[in-house]
């Protein structure tokens, strides 16, 4: 992706531009079975019919976890509490791309992310990709 192309970019290409890391690692949930945290489902509240991907980085396991939308809430399922993340959101509104970054939330079942949304620019992926792999 580049500044030029940024405008016919699809939902895909970005979430392909952000979320793919080749420091971290996608993981499936299963992993936490042998961890002793209970797990639980963690739910984010999202705007109603706006589409959105949603992603936690996982600090401790250097690993990306993802959920799924169901109606107003976006969803991540069998997730140990307590640990620390960050968490990455991009949605499609009004025909633009925006990002939010919380670069400091710690799982529960209470959690309130702080997400501000920024109209996509590429510095503002680069910074998202910046955050992914530190």
């Amino acid at each position: 992706l580049t500044e030029a192309n940024l405008g016919d970019a699809t939902f895909g290409d970005i979430q392909r531009y952000v979320f793919s890391t080749g420091r971290l690692g996608w993981i499936n949930v299963d992993v936490f079975i042998l961890n002793r945290t209970p797990l639980r489902n963690l739910t984010v509240r999202v705007e109603d019919k706006i589409d959105i991907r949603m992603i936690f980085v996982l600090n401790a396991i250097n690993s990306l976890i993802g959920g799924h939308r169901e109606n107003d809430r976006y969803i991540f399922e069998n997730v140990p509490q307590g640990l620390s993340a960050k968490l990455i959101a991009i949605k499609h509104k009004n025909g633009q791309f925006h990002l939010a970054i919380d670069p400091s939330v710690i799982l529960s079942t209470t959690m309130a992310p702080r997400l501000n949304y920024q109209p996509v620019t590429m510095e503002e992926l680069q910074r998202a990709m910046e955050i992914i792999n530190n």
